[in-house]
């Protein structure tokens, strides 16, 4: 058996996973501000995602879901658009407030 690294087809990857990190100190600072532009970047998806768990963890409540969803299918391909990252958050609340 050969090393998996001595493959045809195989490679390793030796540019870092932070490509534009500077090789100095400043790679903890350059990590916080591409920390803090992710969460930002994805804030509504986990306000979406935090607003799912508490509708599913309520019966009642996900039960008028439910039949919110049925009466309007368009909704329900929206959310699962939202939920799979293939709609942004936003196309949401402007998809319920047109109908």
């Amino acid at each position: 058996l050969r090393a998996p690294t001595k493959q045809p087809g195989c490679h390793i990857r030796s540019e870092p996973a932070l490509p534009h990190a500077p090789k100095s100190g400043r790679a903890h600072t350059t990590y916080r501000d591409y920390e803090r532009g992710r969460r930002a970047a994805f804030a509504a998806k986990a306000r979406f995602v935090r607003l799912l768990h508490l509708v599913v963890a309520r019966r009642r409540l996900a039960n008028l879901a439910a039949r919110l969803l049925a009466r309007h299918p368009e909704w329900l391909d929206v959310l699962l658009g939202v939920a799979g990252d293939y709609v942004p958050p936003g196309a949401l609340l402007g998809r319920l407030r047109t109908g």
